[in-house]
């Protein structure tokens, strides 16, 4: 079995269309104080100093230290939609190889697992993205494309 990987022509005709669309953004500010006393945003202790979620709280207990900001710090979150097409152009014959033989053929598209790429370790909230298979389809190949001349 021949197993193609990343095609994105065939026949030098393209089969692989990725499109985006609308793209989602909303921004909220996170609780932060410059003060001794005061709440500080659950998120912000876990990148910042002398908090137990950051694992630092030893920097509080044994040296007083503990980091503090009263910047405005935003949250941002954004969520856009990647849609993947996989298809000949419209009419349009696709061939294989010259001496491939008469049969039928079953074609899929998938995608391997893959991991977002960032400089943050918490994606709590990030959905998994999707991978396995999307799709299945059987090809009946009769002749050759040079039977099509």
């Amino acid at each position: 079995m021949t197993r193609l990987t990343n095609v994105s022509e065939a026949n030098s005709r393209s089969v692989l269309g990725v499109s985006t669309g609308a793209t989602r953004r909303s921004a909220a500010r996170l609780e932060t104080t410059g003060a001794r006393t005061g709440n500080v945003d659950a998120l912000l202790q876990e990148a910042m100093e002398g908090y137990a979620a950051s694992g630092t709280d030893a920097s509080r207990a044994l040296y007083l230290y503990r980091e503090r900001t009263d910047k405005a710090i935003y949250l941002v979150e954004e969520e856009t939609v990647v849609t993947f097409t996989m298809a000949p152009p419209p009419g349009r014959n696709m061939y294989t190889h010259a001496n491939m033989p008469n049969g039928d053929y079953a074609i899929r598209a998938w995608m391997d697992p893959f991991e977002f790429a960032g400089p943050y370790e918490n994606r709590a909230n990030l959905a998994a993205p999707p991978s396995g298979d999307f799709d299945r389809v059987t090809v009946t190949v009769i002749g050759s494309m040079y039977d099509d001349r």
